[in-house]
């Protein structure tokens, strides 16, 4: 197998969600990732959400989700010593992806201007809450009070309620991929051109494209944005959430077809010829009492059968499930979207299941491989930089790096 990105070498000093998630592409398409941690506690998504060995050893399902294939460094960078050995790597990178605050790595002789200076062709990410630069650059950032202070909140929940956080990361998840994509797109510049690139990517302009179409309604002096609910910003009564008769289903009718299979198929023939549903414009003045006529339709039967002959027709649908039905659904063993790790028996570690890449070609990856302990390849890269096992053995005693893991 030739992998894309194989003789890639990254060095990552990304943690929590949304680096480790750009990183993680790299590594699945063949890059040499160095995953950059702190001795002794490491990321904390390492023991998030695990119990028993795996919380013990730091290796949660989903640090094994974010860092698959990457190798391991623990190593101080408050010391000068760590400082050094990360130094050294940044000199040789091709790639450098952190998402401390802004001006951290300055303070660590690590920040893009002091790498290009020996490393003129890296390539150089920076992740952070608002950018590089502006009034907010230094504050601390997360998904969650990204989500308020973008205006996402404010969006999302129903009108007469109040502001509803997404039960999602979903700016973490955008900001992994639009980083990977930002530096795939550096390296083939790169290739054309021998120069590296800084790239400066911020969740809170990322959060702003999430919402792109209320954005740019609101820029360009159009009616505020409102909370819809389950609704669209649209406001169209056919695309909606609808009790039924065990539970709920999602229907997205937008066109004259569409609806008209709606209303024949839940026994409202009628309403095709109306005056008050026959046009859009129309159903939009009476979104209300058409609502009302397809939640009376719809509880006279379960979810599943709306679903089976909504779906026939050709009108977008789907019953709300929970996860646990998500996880039986055959969809996903058709193609492979959930893998198993391997486990760590001689640490008591199960097994384990992870999401696949996320996309398949026909050869050559992405491929899935196993995550680190916690400085897992120290004596390893320590020793290609040219460090003497001696040396290694110093440095571990003095906390500069990490001590060897147990082994797997």
């Amino acid at each position: 197998m030739t992998l894309a990105l194989e003789n890639l070498f990254v060095l990552d000093f990304t943690q929590i969600m949304a680096g480790p998630i750009a990183t993680r592409h790299l590594s699945m398409l063949g890059a040499n990732v160095i995953k950059v941690e702190a001795p002794g506690k490491g990321d904390v998504m390492r023991s998030l959400m695990a119990e028993g060995a795996a919380a013990e050893h730091g290796f949660s399902s989903l640090h094994q989700y974010l860092n698959p294939g990457k190798r391991g460094l623990g190593v101080d960078l408050k010391t000068p010593e760590g400082r050094k050995i990360a130094q050294a790597l940044a000199a040789k990178a091709d790639v450098i992806v952190e998402n401390f605050r802004p001006g951290v790595m300055a303070r660590l002789g690590l920040d893009a201007d002091t790498v290009r200076a020996e490393n003129p062709s890296v390539v150089y990410c920076s992740i952070s809450g608002y950018g590089q630069q502006g009034p907010k650059a230094d504050l601390a950032a997360y998904d969650g009070p990204l989500q308020a202070d973008s205006g996402l909140m404010s969006l999302n929940g129903f009108p007469d309620g109040p502001p509803t956080r997404l039960g999602i990361m979903a700016i973490d998840m955008l900001v992994g991929s639009n980083s990977a994509s930002a530096i795939m797109a550096a390296l083939l510049r790169r290739g054309a051109t021998g120069e590296g690139q800084t790239i400066d990517i911020s969740m809170f302009e990322t959060s702003l494209h999430l919402m792109a179409p209320q954005v740019l309604a609101s820029a360009t002096g159009g009616p505020a944005p409102m909370r819809n609910g389950n609704n669209t910003a649209a406001r169209l009564p056919t695309d909606d959430l609808f009790p039924t008769g065990d539970g709920d289903i999602l229907i997205t009718a937008i066109n004259n077809v569409q609806i008209a299979k709606l209303f024949e198929i839940v026994g409202l023939s009628d309403l095709s010829g109306d005056d008050r549903a026959a046009s859009a414009d129309a159903r939009a003045r009476n979104a209300d009492f058409i609502q009302s006529e397809l939640v009376g339709a719809l509880s006279k039967a379960p979810s599943a059968d709306w679903e089976a002959k909504l779906r026939n027709a050709g009108v977008p649908c789907a019953r709300v499930r929970d996860l646990a039905e998500v996880l039986g659904d055959p969809q996903i063993d058709a193609n492979t979207l959930l893998s198993a790790t391997e486990g760590i028996p001689a640490l008591g570690i199960s097994p384990s299941t992870v999401l696949a890449a996320g996309y398949r070609t026909d050869t050559d990856g992405p491929e899935l491989n196993t995550a680190p302990l916690l400085g897992e390849h120290t004596s390893e890269i320590l020793a290609e930089l040219g460090y003497s096992p001696d040396q290694i053995e110093d440095l571990s005693a003095q906390g500069v790096v990490s001590p060897a893991p147990p082994d797997r």
